[in-house]
């Protein structure tokens, strides 16, 4: 259990959301793009967190865009203790994740940094 426990209690809250996500899917290795899909997001858009987690040894890459826990069973202990990992830091992580959806061009958009809309692709001056 302590095998787990210490890789594990070293990871950011984005590094936890991306392994909790993984360990949501179950055992085996699963697209990183299927990842991506549970957060709602694009896979270039967690590839540092990936890449992060490769470093860390919690995941490996068996097959290139496939992920893995390299340890066997980290899956199901995360899920056993997904309460402990699913805190309210890794909670914030997974809002600001999907609230990073790309627009589309052309497409109006609000941001609280803007001073007004902005659109993507055209000026609105014309």
């Amino acid at each position: 259990m302590s095998s787990y426990i210490q890789p594990l209690s070293k990871l950011t809250s984005r590094e936890t959301l991306v392994a909790l996500t993984l360990a949501r899917l179950g055992p085996g290795p699963h697209a990183i793009g299927a990842v991506a899909r549970e957060l709602g997001v694009k896979a270039p858009d967690i590839s540092s967190t990936r890449a992060s987690l490769v470093r860390k040894h919690i995941v490996s890459a068996p097959v290139a865009g496939q992920l893995k826990f390299r340890m066997p069973s980290t899956d199901r202990f995360m899920l056993a203790h997904e309460a402990e990992y699913d805190t309210p830091d890794v909670q914030q992580s997974r809002d600001e994740r999907k609230s990073k959806t790309p627009c589309k061009r052309g497409e109006v958009i609000g941001s609280n940094d803007a001073p007004g809309p902005v659109a993507l692709g055209r000026d609105l001056d014309r």
